[in-house]
């Protein structure tokens, strides 16, 4: 019996169980040994370059995104809550909860991470306020901003190469005029 060759632009069976696998953790690799793959690594990196497979994930996590209301500006404006929170939006109340100063944003609450009161023998109370990794959300605001260069690229072409100039400094240190 032939096989029919392939339609260009639509998954085959292997594809579509990479995309389902893919969408579970973003993990090319265990999707691709989902998949059946024995190279994993080089077969998910090629089957992701595809523009069909690409084009799929592409629509799922749309769909996702859809379905969840959830989408790149709600996680930016979460990043925000919890990189721009301040200690100073807080204030104990004397029964021990805590609330919002006036001067808070309205949403400041979601940066609380956890509230512990103990209250001692002699009756005092002691509050405990912590609020969610201010360094860690602020560095994937820089990363979504790509704000941090990971990869410097040097290049240039025949109409306008990379010119390389240099300075030689006297042997006192000083700069030269």
């Amino acid at each position: 019996m032939a096989m029919r060759p392939k339609e260009k632009g639509v998954l085959d069976d292997r594809q579509k169980l990479f995309v389902e696998e893919y969408l579970l953790d973003l993990n090319g690799a265990r999707a691709a040994r989902a998949a059946g793959s024995s190279d994993c690594r080089p077969w998910a990196a090629r089957t992701l370059k595809i523009p069909h497979v690409a084009a799929a994930i592409r629509a799922a996590m749309d769909e996702r995104s859809k379905a969840t209301l959830v989408d790149q500006y709600a996680v930016v404006r979460e990043l925000m809550c919890l990189g721009f929170s301040s200690i100073d939006h807080y204030r104990v109340n004397p029964d021990g909860t805590v609330s919002l100063t006036d001067d808070a944003p309205p949403d400041a609450m979601r940066a609380v991470a956890s509230v512990k009161r103990k209250v001692g023998a002699d009756g005092s109370d002691e509050v405990e306020l912590r609020l969610w990794d201010k360094p860690a959300a602020l560095k994937m605001l820089g990363q979504h901003l790509a704000m941090y260069t990971d990869k410097i690229k040097h290049g240039g072409d025949a109409q306008s190469p990379i010119r390389v100039v240099t300075v030689r400094l006297p042997s006192n240190g000083r700069e030269a005029k």
